[in-house]
Formats: structure tokens, C-alpha cells, sequence
């Protein structure tokens, strides 16, 4: 590490003694502001401004500059006598803002703070051996003895021995294949090296360490990720405004507010990126509709750009953006760097060359080795001069990346033996050139003027141009600090590398939980309607409770409902915490705000919304209810109902805060929910649990909640006894002196119940508890709440990691065995051999110029045509036209592309065309042959799919078979459709990895295989008529997209008729394709024709009709872009489409299409046969078998769900057994024993929750792949997906049933044991049947598991809550008689504890006794001995003449029958089950058939159930 500044130093106080006065005749860009109008929120500065580094409206610092920069800003103040230099209008220029601004902020006597980087020894390591074998279910369960035996103890060098520096405005470019190692190189810039197992390096900040930046200057380094991360459903502007706002210093020029200088900033981002449009539309994601993609990607650009660091790292920032767009980014790049001097890193994949000649230097990764770092200008020629051949027309990063790929790189003739064959040889000639040796030499210097020894005037680089030239390092350092100090509010401590405090953090925090809950209307509003629907059924369950005895347990029940739903609603708050954790990561390294303040603000917006929701549940359910009518009793209720919400969503999110991921969280939030549920205190009274679980009811917040609110409902209240026994006949006109009340607790001669005795000797309940219990429930939510902030602010969780092939067990090449054992090195990714190895291996391999394989492609004879297509959508009730008058046609043997802007309508079309659109209307011809299309027409083509969707389970030869046995012809023998997989494969070059599970992104095949695997899915099917492909090229490095379109030419070679869109394709790229088809916004025709030789035909086009002259170096593809007008910024002097429909060729092209259009004799679709006119190729049987082994394995190879199911049922299972351990034969073991029932039916809701995602996962390739390609019905999967979840639910099911059973002790007081036991079991199979064909039907009709959960919680909570346990059904109102005979619960929970407890006696424990005192001179059987006659119970003592000893119930079945259940009706039960599942299966079946076939989410009411839920 370097040393030139210690870590103990603290930065110090800035100096207000180097500002000068502001030039009174600077163009400020706003009207100065008095004192009174600038928005200083917290902090009372009324100082003058010191020197600091002023924001820039775009990003980085501006600065002193140069006397070439002087004589520009001249210049650029000349000009804005007649144009504003900071108008955002036509007129906008970035350079020249920048440069105007620059000298604004100087005359406020505005210091720089800008800063080089010089990285030396850098080794970043990571552990495995390159390779990892699948997991299956039976893995999991010995994996302690396999991870023994496949430990692996070696570690792998992702970067080695880097040594490279930029001067502070550099741009830098780094190249290198995928898995080069340029995101860590990236990362470890930036000190973000959580991810990694070890690493080494020093590197300095102009003389400051990394670990300085790190702790005091971290929002001045700056990493910019793949991958667009961002709270979707706040708009663009939010989401500018809010990062403005949080990086907007305390000192600004021109007297700007607060607010007007991020609204600046902004608008200056917005015009740059081309976002304005977009002000008002969220930003969205996978799930939520926002802005494109390319227009996402651009909003995290400007995010990255609004920190106004003097250091970016910009990680393949370009994908996704068209070749302008790409182009305008790094040429904004360059005016940072020239004006204000910003160092950016960049990544770029496909770059261009216009987007190379605009860096300083170039780096060139290759398997972590830097094999050249130095000018842009001289990286060409070194490689050249090291016996390398450069193609014509090849790029120059094409050609730098090309060095880096055995299989691409050419040497020149007579440089075959001499050229470096692998990465250390590579590594080592570059150690060895002169152009390292002067790097080192740069380095060198660098630290020597950097160094705060060195005297100021000793060393000047000759590259530095800062104006600070000839001050010491130490006075740099110095004025660093202050710049940053001077920068951040005064009340904000010196050493944060916070600008703003905490309360201000937590001020705009809350603005933007505010947005971020306000923008999402559907979710208020479902959960209010949860809350509203709960509220009213439950009410109207326990309508006007009686305010005798009988409404005890009644009350009991629906205070327990009261205190569990608006508990448990809470467990939504894992998956929200999960969703906003990496955005808090993000902008955590950043330094932009104190997670904390993001928990703080999410808490407080909360509330409101929380309080809303409970006054709605508690005021249905208290007066619906009819609890205890006096204010302060609904108000304590009231309290604590909220309270109890409040605390437990705080729970919930601590429980996310700690937890390493999702699944982790929900696994143990599942069993919380249970510890929940069922220690509450209803379900079963502490008093009754046995001590090794006694002290979880001391751990529940809503345990003493629900103690509160029964103590509240209870206290100070007398219950009148609704029936004193005995009763009837001779009996009712004795005195009370005689009876007792049959409630716990009665006592002889008393007509009424003491509460707060009965809340004692039932619950074990104090009523002067209440306000005990409400300070632990508040000191349980300070704990929880503590948590959470002390974990998100320290604790770091990265999910992320390279890219493994992953092999199942056996089936792995032998190397890769070895490898995983416990080899020396790690393993190249194809080869299975050490990286030195794996690139001779790779060079070796010979082109294979033999394009015999070709021949087994399907060649296509047939032509496909369209003319006048149009396709029209209504968004919000506008009529949108996305495709315009487009014509065209492919014919076989020719590679046609279709190109065009972002939004242009490039994948519309493509789906137009290959019929995968299934809403708005589609109007114009489309023909083959001159023919309507065949109903064969989507199983005869092929779609390749931009996303690469797979089962991830599936190896890549299992996914091939799968599509040739299902899609090809029914004639084909399966033999004959496998061997031509093999040739598939070997087309592909899949050799290697065909027995590789596909896998999810970063485990599993990487970019380029995966996309490999889906062109090949689509070749096994061998289609007859077309190939589409969407963006095959797109994340993929230049030499990997060369590969797919050389493979491409090879297929249109071979008679294969092909139409693709490309996105940033290369001069060498483009030259492959020979027709075009050219859109711009609005899907309206630019071009279709012939590209011609070196594209002449098309440049002669464009340049005919007057576009500008395209230079002979340049890249076609781009020039025709950028004549149109392509890009965010870009303005053109005509209407491109109208010079089309103008033009001579567009009438040419008219003329070929109608002649294409007319019917070719004898090619009519009509006339073949049954087998070539099916839609399906193969029977709906076979369809069946393959599916359902496929989705069989898909669980098996996937442990996770199955692994939870069995663990869950275990816990489950041994939980509540252990809970109600051994019951005894008492009234409270009777109930007791009717909960343990009741419980083992309501953990279905987990195991429902698992199992839809799973399901889903499966349906989502079903639709967006298999379904539109008629690969096999929806028949087949649907019942598929019936089939494969009942053995393992009947296996797990019997788990749960076992650990349960005998722990609550059914059988150890029932007679004929075995028959009851087995009935029980059986009754149980059936449920575990019923709730997973439940799951299923609703997820048919859920668009994500995130609505589908909702729906859960609604249905399952409804079709429960009539089953009679807690609202017995005698005291149901009549209007739900309906429902409790509707609801399959009634009869589940009735046929299983009817069958465990028939015959079972009971005996009353000494507190469940009631004494009554019979007539003087009688005994107690001749008193009583009439009236058990006809009622239940008996005396325990019948000779006694006093104190008789009643027990209410002789058997079990007596207590039952006040919940309308009976032992007789148990096979009816069993029978009415069965048909509740048969039911689900045909719901289940319609279900999907309306959402997923007919699509009636597409219809208006479903559009309007969809926004519902």
C-alpha cells in the first residue's frame, strides 16, 4: 500500500481564505437568490463560501484548467453572445457547457478536486476449480460426506500481477473476453472486493491509498454496474432528483438553492442521456412496465454521472444501447475528461472504432494477465509487430480481444512457431517490451510527484496537466481534504465521507420512500382491500357476539384473529427488504446516504399506511363484533392491534436485514410464522406447553399482545352463564343454589363468570399485564428495529460469483472429475485443462473448413412474405401504432438483418412475423409461397429469442432432444431425431459442455454457450421455413458474436432462410449479411434491399438521397445509423421514411413482394398430409411422457424446493408434536387435540407458497418459448404439473404425518389404533392433494408469485376460517351456514380428528370440575342421576351428598359435537375431499386454459383483475 498519507491523519478544516469574491460579470446560468431563498435544511450557515470543489451539473469537479482551456472558455463566452452556452435546446452543447460552467464556479473561486490512479501488484483470488457438479435432491441429503470428498482447497487467480496507472482525465479503455477478469479489475479500482476470497495490491489516488479514499473520499470513486439497478416504480426525474440531491455540496456558485441546483443537474443528465421524454414514466424492471432498456441503462448512467466523482468505473455501460447512443456515451466520456478532468475505467463489448479513437490508453486482459496497458494509438501495431494479423476491416478492440481467443487469432506468415500460444506467455512478452518498461517508468514518476517528500517543483510529468502542477503532494493532499470538507454541511463530521448529515439523509430518504409507495397504487390498494375483505368476513363470522358464556371462546377467537392477521400481513416485508437491498448496497459503496436513514424513512412512511389498514380491520372487526363498547377498552385494543403490526413487520425485516438471501429468509420466516401462530396463546395456553418450549412464548411480541387485548375485553366484567346445570323438567324451578355454571371456573350457586378468574385459571392471564406487556412490545420493537439498522449499515452480502459449468454426478468428463477432487490449478471452462494448457489445446484446433455437417440442415424451398403490415396496441386508452407500412420478404440461402434505433420496433416486427403477439390488432399480408399461413407455420420456424430461456435443470443435449423429439416430424424414428442432435451439437462446437446443466446466468454455461444452446434448441426442431433471431449477438464480447454470425452464414449457406436483428454490429459483422431492412422509430421503413459488396449498394443509397459521405474506414452499420438519426441526442435535417416511400427502390421492392405475394403452383400448404397439417407434430401421450420426465427431473436436479418441503414438514411436524406433546384425556387435551388438527392443516399456506414459484418458473418457458413454437400442448403441462407434485407430497406428507402423530399421542388412547391411524393417514394424503392442486389453480391465473401470494393469503384465510374450529358453527350466522358446508376444511378437519378421538373418554382435570351442591338429604346420583340421562358428563363421586363433582363430557366425541362434527361421517368426508381436489385439477385446467390460452388477462376484465391484484 502506498504510504505517502497515513490513515490517522483525519482530513482537516478547509481554509475560507483562498476564496475570492465572485466576478461580478460571470454568465451565471440562474438569478441570484437572497440569503433568504437558499434551502439550508439543518444547518444555519451563514459563513461566507469557502473553497471548495463546486458540483458540476453533469459530473466530476470542475476545475482550474490550462491555459488551452482558458483560451476555450474565451471562446465559448464569445458564442454565448448570440446562444446561451447553458440553454438545453437545439442549441446544447455538452463540451461547451461544461466549459462555461467550469469558468462560472472559477470565478466563485472554486478549487478542483480531481484525481489519477496508479495500481501496482494487483492479485485478486477467488476459490474452485472452474467446474462444480449438480446437486439432486438425494445429493443434499449426503452432501456433509460428498463436500468431504470433492473439498477443494486451491484458489483461482482471477487478475494477476497488474500494473497499470491513469493521470487524472484519462479515459481508459479495458478489453478481454468474458471471464478476463475486467468487472473485478473494475471492482478492485473502486475497493469493492467483498466478493472475492483474498487479493493484494497497492494502489494510490495521487498519493492517497485506498484505503484514505475508502474511509474518508469513497462518493469520489465511483462503480457503475452491469446490471441496472433501481427502485421501479419511482420516474425518472425521482430518481434524478434524489441522487442529485444527496450529492449537491454546501457551497454552490451563483447563490443556487438546494433544489435549483439538482434540478440543474437533472435537466443537464436528462438532455445528455436523452431522457427528458421519460420525466414522468418509471423506471421500472423485469415486472413492473417503465422505459426501455436502453433507456434504463441510460438512467444509470446519469445516476453514476450525478455523484460527480473524480474517478468512474464504467462496466459494459453500453449494452443495450444502439451503436449511436453507445457512441454519444463515450463521447461524453471525453468532454469530462477534457473539461473536468474525470478519470473513467471502461468496459466496452463490441466497441467501435470511432468509440476507440476517443480513449487515452487501452488495456488487454486475458485470463487475468494485463497483456498490454498503454496508449490507445500504439496497441494495434504492438500486437501487429508481435506477429499477429489484423483482417481487414476489423476494429482495432475487435482485433485486441481476437489476441485473447486461440480460436481467433491468426499469426502472420512465418510467425507461426514464434507468436505466445497462452496468457503467460502473452504476459511475459509484455513485461518484456519497451512500452513496459516506460509504463513503469510513468509509475515511477507518478509516485515520485506524489510522494509528500517530493518538494513541489522537483517532478513534473510531462502528461499532467492539472493547474496544480507545481505544489507539493502535500499541499495537493491538503487542499483535497478541504475541497471535500468544504463541500459537505457543517454540522456533518469531518471524517464521513458523507456530504450531507443524517437528518437531511433521512429528509430525502422519506421523500423518496414517499414516491416509491405513492407510485405504486396497486399495492396500497390490495392491501387496504386484504385488510377491508378480512375485516368484513371475520366481522360478519363473529356478528354480534354474545355477551354470555357462550361467546368466551368466540371472543377469544376473534381477538386471536385480530392479533395473528394483522401480525402475519407483515411477512410481506422480507421479500420488499430483499428487493431494495442491492439498490441500498449500491448506493452504500457510493457513500451517497446512510442505509440507515433508507430503514428510518421506510419505517416512517409505514406508518400511516399501516394505521390506515389496522383502523379499518379493527373498526369492522370490534363492532361487528360487538367486544366490549367502551371507548377506552376499543382504544387499547386499538393500541396494541397496532402495535403488534408494527413490531412484528420490524421483526421481519431484521430477520431480512441478517439473512444472506431470500430463500434463507423466507425458510426461517416460514417457521417463525409457526412459532407465531401457535404460541400466541389461543391455540394452545402456555400453561399447557411443556417447559423445552415454554420460552418461545416468552420470545412472541404477539403473545403479549394477545394477552393485553383478551385481558382488555375481560377485566372488570362478570359473564352472565348462559346455562346453569342442571337444567329441565324438575330441575328449572330449583334455585341457583343448586346448579353451577359448566365453565371453568364456576362455582356453586353463581349464575355469572368472573373474567379476570377465568383469564387466570384458562390462560394463566393477569389483567394488570396490559401495560407491562405494551412496554415489552415497544422494547421488542426498539430491538428489532436496532437490528435492522445496525445490520444494513455494517453488514455486507454479495450473492455474486463467476461463472462455473456445472455437471451432473457421472456424467462429467473425466478431467473435470479430477479437477473437482482436488487439482493443483483451476480449469479452463471448455477444455477441462489447466489455463496454460487449455489455449495450446484451443490453437491447435484446427478450422474446420469442412461443411459436410451443413448438409443435414433442413433446407428451406419456401418464401416468406409481408406487405402493408401494420400493428396497432391501446395504452391507457390511446391507440399506438408500434410497425408502419412495413414490406419485405426472406428467401432461403440469404442472411437478411433487420436494424434500426432503440424503440424503433425491431422485436416488434419479429414477433409480428413469427405470430407471437396476442394483443392489439395486426392488419396487412403475410404469406409463404403466396399462400395464407399454415397452421404448421409456428412449429416449421424457428425463434431464437433475445433472453435465453431454459429450463435451468436440463443439460444441453437433454434440451436439444427434448425440442427434435417433440418438433420434429412423428415419421422421424427417435434414433434418427437423436443422432441428428449429435450433429446439431457439433455444428454449434457444444462438444464440450453437451452434458453441462444449463443453469441460471453466472452458474452454469456463461453468455455465449447459453446462447449457443438456443440457437441449437431451435435447429434440433429442423425448420423447414424460417430462422428468426432477436439480438444473438447482444452481451456477448466481439469475438463471440463473430462466431454466432459466421455460424449463421454457414447456415443461410447451406439453404437455410434467415432473418435476425443485430444491434452494434462491426464493419466485419455487417459485411456477413446481405440484405437489410432498416427501421426508425415509429416501425417505419427506412430500407430494405441488397447491403451489395462492402455494403456500396446501401451507402450508395444513403448518400444519393443526401446523406453525408460515408469515409471508407467507417463502419456501414454505423454510418447508416447516425444518418438517420439514430441515438439520444441526435437531430437530422429530414424524414428518412418519407425519402424511402419516395425513393425508385422502394417501387422495385413493391414489385418483388407482389410477385413474391402471387401463389407458387403446387407449393399450396393445403395439400399435405393429416400428419404435416397437425399443429402439434407429436400425439398429446407422447407430449405427456416427455414433459413429465422433463419436469421431474427439473425438481429433482433443483433441490431447494423439495429440500425446504422436507425440512419444513420435519420441523413442522416435530414442532407441533412436541407443542402438544402427549395429550392427556381432559376437556383442555380434547381441545387441545382439535388445534393440533387445525394447525397441521393451516402450515398448507407454506408449502402453497413454495410450490408456486417452482410452477411458475416452469410456466414462463412454457409460454415464452414452447407454447408459441407448438412444441407441445398445454394439456400435456398442466397435467404434468398435477403429476409430479403427488409422490413427493405424499413422501413428505407421510414425514410430517409421522413426526406429528405420535408426539401429540392419538394413539395411545384409541381403540383399533391401526384402522384409525390409517384412515387418518390417508385422509391427510388427500389433503396434501388438495392444497397443492389449490396452489397450482390459483398460480395458473397469477401473472407472478408476488400477486399469487396475495391471493393465497385471501382464499386459503377465507375457505378456513368457516371450518367451524374457531367459530363453532351453532354460533355462525346464518347467512355463512352456506359457507361452512362449502369449505373443503369443514370436512378435512372433521374427518381427521372424528377419527382420532371417537370412543376416546375423558377425564376432567381438578380445575375443569364443577361443583354443585345437590338438595339436602340426596345424594349426588339421585340429584343429578335424571339429568345425565339426557345430557353429557358424569360425577365422579355419586355417593357423595355435597360438592358433587361434574365433568361435562364423558367422551370426546360429546365435546366435538358443538363443532358439528361426527366419527359417522368420516367416509363421506373422505369422498367430498376427493372431489374437492378433482375439482381443483378441473379449475386448475380452465384456469389455465382462460389466463394462459385464451389469454383473458389480455381482455378487460382481466386487465382490470390484474391491476387489482
Amino acid at each position: 500500500m502506498s504510504s505517502n498519507v497515513a490513515d490517522t491523519v483525519p482530513p482537516t478544516s478547509a481554509s475560507s481564505s483562498r476564496s475570492p469574491s465572485p466576478n461580478s460579470d460571470v454568465n451565471c446560468f440562474v438569478d441570484t437568490n437572497s440569503e433568504g431563498e437558499r434551502d439550508e435544511a439543518f444547518e444555519n450557515d451563514s459563513n461566507t463560501i469557502v473553497n471548495q470543489t463546486a458540483s458540476n451539473a453533469l459530473a466530476g469537479k470542475s476545475v482550474h484548467t490550462d491555459s488551452e482551456m482558458n483560451n476555450e472558455a474565451v471562446d465559448a463566452s464569445n458564442d454565448a453572445v448570440n446562444s446561451d452556452p447553458f440553454a438545453l435546446d437545439e442549441t446544447f452543447d455538452l463540451q461547451r457547457w461544461l466549459q462555461a460552467y467550469a469558468e462560472v464556479e472559477k470565478a466563485h473561486g472554486i478549487l478542483p478536486r480531481r484525481s489519477g490512479v496508479r495500481i501496482r501488484d494487483l492479485n485478486v483470488f477467488g476459490a474452485g476449480s472452474g467446474f462444480e457438479f449438480n446437486n439432486s435432491f438425494l445429493d443434499m441429503l449426503m452432501l456433509p460426506i460428498i463436500k468431504f470428498r470433492e473439498r477443494q482447497v486451491h484458489q483461482k487467480n482471477i487478475l494477476s500481477n497488474i500494473n497499470c496507472m491513469a493521470n487524472a482525465g484519462e479515459v481508459v479503455l479495458i478489453l478481454g473476453r468474458p471471464g478476463a477478469g475486467c468487472s473485478t479489475f473494475l471492482r478492485s479500482v473502486k475497493g469493492d472486493m467483498i466478493h472475492y476470497k483474498d487479493y493484494s495490491y497497492d494502489i494510490s489516488f495521487d498519493g492517497l491509498d485506498q484505503d484514505t479514499m475508502k474511509k474518508y473520499f469513497a462518493s469520489d470513486v465511483v462503480y457503475s454496474g452491469e446490471n441496472d439497478v433501481h427502485f421501479p416504480t419511482l420516474t425518472t426525474k425521482q430518481t434524478f432528483d434524489f441522487s442529485g440531491l444527496m450529492r449537491t455540496p454546501r457551497n454552490r456558485p451563483c447563490n443556487l438553492t438546494r433544489d435549483q441546483y439538482a434540478a440543474k443537474l437533472r435537466d443537464l443528465l436528462a438532455r445528455t442521456l436523452g431522457l427528458s421524454h421519460t420525466y414522468k414514466t418509471k423506471v421500472g424492471n423485469d415486472f413492473i412496465r417503465g422505459v426501455s432498456g436502453g433507456e434504463r441503462k441510460r438512467v444509470s448512467i446519469g445516476e453514476s454521472l450525478s455523484s460527480r466523482a473524480s474517478v468512474v468505473c464504467w462496466d459494459n455501460s453500453t449494452r443495450g444501447l444502439d451503436a449511436s447512443t453507445a457512441l454519444e456515451f463515450v463521447e461524453a466520456l471525453r468532454a469530462l475528461s477534457a473539461v473536468l478532468k474525470v478519470t473513467s475505467f471502461v468496459t466496452v463489448y463490441q466497441a467501435s472504432e470511432n468509440m476507440y479513437r476517443l480513449f487515452d490508453r487501452v488495456g488487454v486482459l486475458y485470463n487475468g494477465r494485463m497483456i498490454y496497458y498503454g496508449p490507445r494509438s500504439e496497441a494495434r501495431q504492438y500486437f501487429i509487430d508481435m506477429g499477429f494479423e489484423c483482417h481487414e476491416r476489423e476494429t482495432t478492440p475487435d482485433f485486441l480481444t481476437a489476441v485473447t481467443d486461440p480460436n481467433a487469432r491468426k499469426p502472420r506468415k512465418g510467425f507461426e512457431d514464434r507468436v505466445p500460444r497462452n496468457a503467460e506467455e502473452f504476459e511475459q512478452a509484455w513485461v518484456n517490451s519497451p512500452l513496459y518498461q516506460s509504463l513503469l517508468s510513468e509509475m515511477a514518476e507518478y509516485d515520485q510527484r506524489w510522494d509528500e517528500s517530493t518538494p513541489s517543483t522537483a517532478v513534473a510529468s510531462s502528461s499532467d496537466t492539472d493547474s496544480l502542477t507545481n505544489v507539493s503532494a502535500k499541499e495537493k493532499h491538503e487542499l483535497y481534504r478541504e475541497s471535500f470538507i468544504a463541500e459537505k454541511m457543517k454540522r456533518e463530521k469531518k471524517d464521513s465521507p458523507y456530504l450531507i448529515t443524517f437528518p437531511m439523509q433521512l429528509r430525502y430518504c422519506f421523500r423518496r420512500s414517499w414516491q416509491r409507495t405513492i407510485n405504486d397504487p396497486a399495492f396500497i390498494g390490495s392491501m387496504a382491500f386484504a385488510y377491508l375483505f378480512q375485516g368484513l368476513i371475520i366481522g360478519s363470522v363473529f356478528w354480534q357476539i354474545p355477551e354470555n358464556t357462550t361467546g368466551l371462546f368466540s371472543r377469544g377467537s376473534i381477538l386471536f384473529f385480530a392479533v395473528l392477521f394483522s401480525a402475519l400481513q407483515t411477512m410481506s416485508e422480507i421479500a420488499n427488504f430483499f428487493a431494495q437491498r442491492p439498490i441500498l448496497s449500491k448506493h452504500k459503496t457510493s457513500a451517497l446516504y446512510h442505509p440507515a436513514a433508507d430503514v428510518l424513512s421506510s419505517l416512517i412512511v409505514d406508518i400511516p399506511f399501516r394505521l390506515i389498514n389496522i383502523t379499518i380491520l379493527c373498526i369492522l372487526l370490534y363492532f361487528m363484533g360487538h367486544l366490549k363498547m367502551n371507548a377506552g377498552a376499543f382504544f387499547i385494543f386499538y393500541l396494541f392491534i397496532f402495535m403488534a403490526s408494527l413490531c412484528m413487520a420490524a421483526f421481519f425485516r431484521a430477520l431480512a436485514s441478517v439473512s444472506p438471501n431470500v430463500e434463507f429468509a423466507s425458510a426461517v420466516g416460514g417457521m417463525g410464522v409457526l412459532v407465531i401462530s401457535i404460541y400466541t396463546g389461543f391455540t394452545i395456553p402456555s400453561i399447557y406447553v411443556g417447559w423445552w418450549f415454554r420460552w418461545l412464548s416468552y420470545l412472541n411480541p404477539a403473545q403479549f399482545a394477545f394477552e393485553s387485548v383478551l385481558s382488555n375485553e375481560l377485566r372488570h366484567r362478570n359473564v352472565p352463564c348462559a346455562q346453569m346445570i342442571p337444567y329441565g323438567g324438575q330441575y328449572d324451578s330449583l334455585p341457583d343454589t343448586y346448579k353451577v355454571c359448566p365453565v371453568t371456573t364456576g362455582l356453586p350457586g353463581t349464575n355469572v363468570i368472573n373474567g379476570e378468574e377465568f383469564l387466570t385459571a384458562s390462560y394463566n392471564y393477569t389483567p394488570n399485564h396490559i401495560w407491562r406487556n405494551f412496554g415489552i412490545i415497544i422494547g421488542f420493537w426498539f430491538f428489532f428495529l436496532f437490528i435492522n439498522l445496525v445490520a444494513t449499515e455494517y453488514l455486507n452480502y454479495s450473492n455474486e460469483r463467476g461463472e462455473f459449468l456445472v455437471f451432473r454426478r457421472g456424467h462429467a468428463p473425466k478431467a473435470v472429475t479430477d479437477a473437482v477432487k482436488g487439482s493443483e490449478k483451476p480449469l479452463d471452462l471448455e477444455t477441462g485443462l489447466p489455463p496454460d494448457q487449455a489455449d495450446v489445446v484451443k490453437a491447435e484446433r484446427q478450422t474446420d473448413t469442412n461443411d459436410e455437417k451443413y448438409n443435414s440442415i433442413a433446407k428451406s424451398e419456401d418464401i416468406f412474405c409481408w406487405r402493408h403490415l401494420n400493428y396497432d396496441i391501446t395504452i391507457k386508452g390511446e391507440k399506438r401504432r408500434l410497425l408502419n407500412d412495413v414490406q419485405g420478404f426472406v428467401v432461403p440461402g440469404k442472411l437478411t438483418a433487420l436494424m434500426g434505433e432503440s424503440g424503433a420496433g425491431k422485436t416488434t416486427l419479429l414477433n409480428v412475423l413469427a405470430q407471437r403477439v396476442d394483443i392489439g390488432v395486426v392488419t396487412g399480408d403475410q404469406k409463404v409461397n403466396g399462400y395464407p399461413l399454415p397452421a404448421t407455420f409456428q412449429r416449421s420456424t424457428g425463434y431464437v429469442q433475445q433472453q435465453d430461456v431454459h429450463i435451468a435443470e436440463c443439460t444441453v443435449r437433454e434440451a436439444l432432444r427434448f425440442s427434435a423429439a417433440l418438433r420434429q416430424p412423428k415419421s422421424v424414428p427417435m434414433k434418427e431425431k437423436y443422432e441428428y442432435v449429435e450433429s446439431v451439437i457439433e455444428m454449434l462446437e457444444m462438444q464440450d459442455y453437451a452434458d453441462a446443466i444449463i443453469g441460471l446466468p453466472g452458474s452454469g454455461l456463461n453468455v455465449e454457450q447459453r446462447k449457443r444452446a438456443t440457437i441449437g434448441v431451435e435447429l434440433a426442431a429442423k425448420p423447414v421455413l424460417l430462422l428468426f433471431l432477436d439480438e444473438p449477438t447482444s452481451g456477448l464480447d466481439s469475438q463471440s458474436a463473430w462466431s454466432i454470425v459466421c455460424f449463421l452464414r454457414k447456415l443461410a449457406d447451406a439453404g437455410q432462410a434467415i432473418l435476425c436483428t443485430i444491434h452494434q454490429p462491426s464493419s466485419m459483422l455487417f459485411s456477413q449479411f446481405e440484405r437489410l431492412l432498416l427501421l426508425q422509430r415509429g416501425g417505419k421503413t427506412v430500407y430494405f434491399g441488397d447491403i451489395g459488396e462492402n455494403s456500396e449498394t446501401l451507402i450508395n443509397y444513403f448518400q444519393s438521397h443526401g446523406g453525408r459521405k460515408c469515409d471508407p474506414t467507417e463502419n456501414p452499420a454505423e454510418y447508416i445509423l447516425e444518418v438517420i438519426g439514430a441515438g439520444a441526442t441526435a437531430k437530422v435535417d429530414r424524414d428518412w421514411s418519407e425519402v424511402w416511400n419516395n425513393s425508385d427502390e422502394v417501387q422495385k421492392v413493391s414489385e418483388e413482394v407482389n410477385h413474391y405475394l402471387e401463389p407458387i403452383p403446387g407449393r399450396d400448404p393445403g395439400n399435405v398430409s393429416k400428419e404435416e397439417r397437425s399443429k402439434f407434430a407429436m400425439p398429446l401421450w407422447t407430449q405427456l411422457r416427455f414433459v413429465l420426465i422433463r419436469t421431474f427431473q427439473s425438481y429433482w436436479r433443483a433441490p431447494s424446493l423439495l429440500l425446504s418441503k422436507l425440512v419444513l414438514n420435519v420441523f413442522a411436524g416435530l414442532f407441533q408434536g412436541f407443542t402438544f406433546y402427549k395429550q392427556g384425556l381432559g376437556v383442555q387435551n380434547v381441545q387441545n387435540k382439535l388445534f393440533a388438527v387445525f394447525m397441521a392443516t393451516v402450515i398448507a399456506t407454506a408449502f402453497i407458497n413454495g410450490l408456486q414459484p417452482k410452477f411458475m418458473a416452469l410456466r414462463d418457458v412454457f409460454e415464452v418459448r414452447e407454447k408459441p413454437s407448438n412444441i407441445y400442448s398445454w394439456i400435456a403441462f398442466v397435467i404434468a404439473a398435477i403429476i409430479v407434485e403427488i409422490p413427493f407430497n405424499l413422501v413428505f406428507g407421510s414425514i410430517f404425518f409421522l413426526c406429528w402423530f405420535y408426539t401429540v399421542g392419538f394413539e395411545r388412547h384409541l381403540p383399533h389404533s391401526s384402522d384409525r391411524t390409517g384412515y387418518a393417514w390417508l385422509m391427510y394424503m388427500l389433503f396434501q392433494l388438495y392444497f397443492s392442486t389449490f396452489g397450482q389453480a390459483i398460480a395458473s391465473a397469477c401473472p407472478n408469485p408476488q400477486t399469487a401470494s396475495v391471493i393465497n393469503g385471501m382464499l386459503f384465510s377465507f375457505v378456513i376460517t368457516f371450518n367451524g374450529v374457531l367459530q363453532p358453527p351453532a354460533q355462525l350466522v346464518k347467512f355463512w351456514h352456506w359457507m361452512h358446508r362449502l369449505t373443503p376444511f369443514t370436512y378435512i378437519i372433521e374427518g381427521i380428528l372424528g377419527d382420532l378421538i371417537h370412543d376416546v373418554p375423558v377425564v376432567c382435570s381438578e380445575k375443569e370440575i364443577n361443583l354443585i351442591n345437590p338438595p339436602q338429604g340426596q345424594t349426588c346420583q339421585e340429584y343429578l342421576g335424571p339429568f345425565l340421562q339426557s345430557a353429557y358428563g358424569y360425577i365422579t363421586n355419586p355417593n357423595a351428598t355435597s360438592s358433587c363433582e361434574y365433568c361435562r363430557y364423558s367422551y370426546a366425541d360429546q365435546m366435538i359435537a358443538g363443532f358439528d362434527m361426527k366419527f359417522a361421517h368420516r367416509w363421506r368426508n373422505f369422498g367430498i375431499t376427493f372431489g374437492y381436489v378433482a375439482f381443483n385439477a378441473l379449475a386448475m385446467i380452465l384456469l389455465f386454459y382462460l389466463f394462459r390460452v385464451l389469454k383473458f388477462k389480455s381482455t378487460w376484465l382481466g386487465k382490470k383483475l390484474k391491476g387489482v391484484a
